[in-house]
């Protein structure tokens, strides 16, 4: 995925702005991976699944890794709710939080997806 363009980056909010800045994403699975494990041990769950760190070949930045999960969220809760995946909705367009306000609009449910 590219860096957000022109008309995205006038919509990011500070937290995608300081993302997009961020390129450090391996620490930033890190952390995430780490975050998740203590939850996971905190709650007692058996199973659970981690970013693979291999990921962070693939992006250039922390934005375009979070971007890339929400518009897989995206397209999977919409699929799950009207039997096929969105088309000519312009989703790639979308900044994070506005798939996330999305995302919310679909299921009814608060952070959805939260980084």
């Amino acid at each position: 995925m590219a860096s957000p363009n022109a008309a995205q980056i006038a919509r990011l909010t500070n937290a995608e702005t300081d993302m997009v800045a961020d390129t450090d994403v391996l620490g930033h699975i890190r952390r995430q991976n780490d975050k998740r494990n203590a939850q996971a041990s905190a709650e007692g769950w058996e199973w659970w699944t981690s970013l693979s760190e291999t990921l962070a070949d693939r992006y250039s930045n922390v934005y375009q890794l979070e971007h890339s999960m929400a518009v897989s969220s995206y397209s999977d809760i919409h699929k799950e709710i009207y039997g096929v995946r969105p088309r000519g909705m312009g989703i790639s367009d979308m900044t994070l939080s506005e798939l996330d306000e999305a995302m919310e609009e679909l299921t009814g449910q608060e952070g959805v997806y939260t980084t």
